[in-house]
């Protein structure tokens, strides 16, 4: 049987390493910012499934159908998950592990705090329009 032997990598590497992660973490959000931003109702998606060839989306295909996934399921609370995603990018830049090894109770709070915020922000940007338009209900 052979032994595991941990690689341990120079702080250059581990920089560059973590640099990486904060471009493709951020060009990740970008990419979804620009989906949501440009997200059009006759697209195809989750809610309406047809043949039109014209995509409205810059992203294309996949941007329609992940802005619509998202608008339907989170309103315009879905723009946290830009924020999120670049968020996470930024701690993996930091380098907020070395110091402390955040425990599994700490990762389990931080994911209920961000699903309890999506809950209760569209909850309240559903009420906000219910209230000007009492008609959608």
């Amino acid at each position: 049987m052979s032994k595991s032997k941990n690689i341990d990598f120079s702080e250059k590497v581990k920089r560059s390493i973590r640099e990486s992660a904060l471009w493709v973490l951020g060009a990740l959000a970008f990419i979804l910012c620009l989906a949501l931003i440009t997200y059009h109702v006759d697209d195809p998606g989750i809610v309406q499934i047809n043949n039109n060839q014209e995509i409205h989306n810059a992203i294309g295909r996949v941007g329609a159908f992940v802005a619509d996934l998202l608008f339907n399921l989170f309103g315009v609370s879905a723009y946290l998950f830009v924020a999120m995603i670049f968020y996470y990018g930024w701690l993996l830049y930091l380098n907020t592990r070395n110091t402390e090894q955040t425990a599994n109770a700490d990762l389990f709070l931080k994911i209920c705090g961000f699903i309890l915020l999506l809950i209760s922000s569209s909850a309240l940007a559903t009420l906000s329009s219910t209230q000007k338009h009492p008609e959608s209900l």
